[in-house]
């Protein structure tokens, strides 16, 4: 089974863009969990 150029492409650009926000959302958790006073 074969995937596609363009479609491998996709599934590349979709893995960077989710593993570029992965951080700031957790960065953006641990501070509002800071700010709140609720930090574990």
């Amino acid at each position: 089974m074969t995937i596609s150029v363009s479609a491998f492409a996709l599934l590349v650009s979709i893995a960077t863009v989710v593993t570029t926000l992965s951080p700031l959302l957790l960065i953006g958790l641990f501070i509002r969990d800071l700010r709140r006073g609720t930090l574990w």
